[in-house]
């Protein structure tokens, strides 16, 4: 896969450099987990402060445009990397309220005379 980077501005306000990449690929579109290791390591940046914001290829032909962000202090997660779901710590379980029971209606007696 070939990279040439087609514009790169720096955003000081958002600390972040912003790049576009014109890539010409083999086979399918690279995956966004694959342009973050690749964009990473072309620019010698950490993994985690890479962001793939649009991946779009062109109809028809092995080429496309990655439009990516290097974060200076924000942290991003890695695409390819799934996390494991944590284990829920068992709840206590609440006692409910108890419903006010309806009352029965009462049998009617016989009047004494």
């Amino acid at each position: 896969m070939n990279m040439e980077v087609v514009t790169e501005k720096a955003n000081p306000l958002m600390k972040r450099k912003e790049i576009v990449l014109a890539i010409v690929y083999a086979s399918s579109t690279p995956s966004k987990a694959d342009m973050q290791v690749a964009v990473a390591k072309q620019f010698g940046s950490d993994l985690n402060k890479v962001e793939i914001t649009k991946i779009m290829s062109t109809h028809g032909k092995a080429t496309g445009k990655i439009w990516a962000s290097i974060w200076e202090e924000k942290e991003i997660a890695i695409y390819g990397k799934k996390d494991e779901p944590k284990a829920e710590e068992p709840k206590a379980e609440e006692p409910k309220a108890e419903e006010p029971k309806a009352e029965e209606p009462k049998e009617a007696t016989p009047e004494e005379k």
